[in-house]
């Protein structure tokens, strides 16, 4: 049976109070479905159930699983290849200053998902390595999602995903064969691999200070989903946590347009760069 339009709203709307996620009536349809599959995790029957269930509140069972399936996460490896081959650019053009600097090459991948985006930078870095400083690198990967979080940490795939981007060498280089009990083919991310990366849960709409600095964010395919308001906000904050001149790169879709003002930017071919300005320089 479908699902009143009233029961959908209601759902979006909390989902937007939460992340700044916009649920158009258009896309009601997707959110059905994420709803139906929360319901169904919950022991209840449909959506209307588990609309009677939130009147009385939102546990943190319903919260956390709302919010898991709430967002978005399609994602392959080096999804946008120009974006990926604009980042080794900018490592090449900067790799002067890297290599004489003590701190570590640092980038968040915000909104990481199931970790590809994350795997692919690491696949970067650590070709590159003898252009980076000395300590080497460091990725903060975060998602609001504790599903998407738990699986990208345990870094396995199945042979489909890790075809979606990835040709042979990279796949047997950085990941280690291995069979399921159904006899399926998968794939794990190799420990040395791993190594410098972090997974940490982080709400967009809450503070980054507790993250540090960055040389480099990521933060893909994911403001075309939030409110304006939320955009400014969430570009702010990352204005903030970036290094004077430190990389930002949005989805190949998306862009800083009546957004910020703070970002000067470059084109890489077909890769779209924004750079940090130094405000404290600005006239």
């Amino acid at each position: 049976m479908k699902t009143s339009n009233v029961i959908i709203k209601f759902f979006a709307d909390y989902v937007s109070s939460q992340l700044g996620i916009i649920y158009s009536e258009t896309n009601y349809y997707q959110l059905e479905t994420r709803l139906q599959e929360v319901a169904k995790l919950m022991n209840l029957n449909d959506a209307e159930e588990l609309y009677v269930l939130a009147q009385k509140g939102f546990s943190p069972q319903l919260k956390n699983l709302l919010l898991d399936f709430a967002t978005n996460n399609e994602t392959l490896f080096f999804r946008d290849p120009p974006a990926f081959q604009a980042i080794e650019r900018v490592i090449e053009a900067e790799s002067h200053e890297l290599v004489n600097r003590v701190q570590p090459f640092r980038v968040w991948s915000a909104a990481c998902s199931f970790g590809q985006e994350v795997y692919s930078l690491a696949m970067i870095l650590d070709r590159m390595r003898n252009l980076l400083p000395a300590s080497g690198y460091e990725i903060v990967a975060t998602d609001v999602s504790s599903r998407a979080l738990k699986a990208a940490e345990e870094g396995i795939y199945s042979e489909m995903n890790v075809a979606r981007g990835l040709d042979s060498f990279l796949r047997d280089r950085h990941f280690l064969q291995q069979t399921t009990s159904n006899g399926d083919i998968e794939w794990k991310v190799r420990p040395e691999l791993r190594r410098g990366i972090r997974f940490l849960n982080q709400n967009l709409l809450d503070s980054f200070d507790a993250l540090g600095t960055f040389d480099l964010i990521l933060c893909r395919n994911v403001l075309i989903y939030q409110t304006t308001d939320s955009r400014k906000d969430i570009v702010k904050k990352i204005f903030n946590r970036l290094r004077p001149g430190g990389t930002f790169l949005l989805g190949s879709s998306e862009s800083l347009l009546g957004i910020s003002e703070d970002f000067e930017t470059d084109r890489f071919e077909r890769a779209t760069l924004y750079r940090r300005k130094d405000l404290s320089k600005a006239s």
